[in-house]
């Protein structure tokens, strides 16, 4: 049933992995694919958080891991960070299965805001919050930054590093980018 309906996938073509550990990603990806497959709305109960360690989740979890913090489905594990590799615990699922199980029989609240369960759907604002995770607002460079990576100047960067040392080919890469734009 859960692979016919899109909430797993298996770990190869032929082999589900029934015996391998479920990872904290995974976890949060079967649960919002369970939520859209059923027709479950989530409601919003904080804003999206960037763990300190949200470059290492993997891209296919983004939105995901984005939909089930904002839904205080799954939290972090501590430190800001929220563990993407590691593993779920049977006290953590039940706890995963029982918010979800809340969420599926509450009437949401007229005009309560609710959380998206298509997929990707928060992947726009997670890379976006991802790249600009060591770029605070207040940084002299800002502006610039934002403006070229809104013209989509940075598409091959996850995360920039204000502070790590450019390129010759990485400079002419940009200039080169600016070139198809003007």
């Amino acid at each position: 049933w859960a692979a016919e309906n899109g909430v797993t996938e298996g770990v190869s073509d032929t082999e589900f992995g029934r015996d391998r550990v479920l990872s904290r990603q995974e976890g949060a990806v079967f649960v919002i694919r369970m939520a859209h497959v059923c027709g479950i709305s989530l409601p919003k109960a904080a804003d999206m958080t960037m763990f300190r360690d949200a470059a290492d989740i993997s891209a296919f979890a983004r939105s995901s891991v984005t939909a089930c913090q904002m839904a205080k489905l799954l939290s972090g594990k501590g430190g800001g960070k929220f563990d993407p590799s590691g593993v779920i615990t049977n006290e953590e699922a039940a706890a995963l299965v029982y918010r979800l199980y809340g969420a599926a029989v509450k009437d949401p609240v007229s005009g309560e805001e609710m959380i998206s369960t298509e997929p990707d759907a928060y992947e726009d604002e997670f890379s976006q919050k991802l790249f600009f995770l060591k770029v605070p607002e207040t940084s002299w460079a800002y502006q610039y930054i934002k403006t070229l990576y809104d013209m989509g100047m940075y598409v091959e960067i996850s995360a920039f590093d204000p502070t790590a040392n450019t390129t010759r080919l990485g400079f002419v890469k940009m200039l080169y980018e600016l070139h198809i734009i003007l």
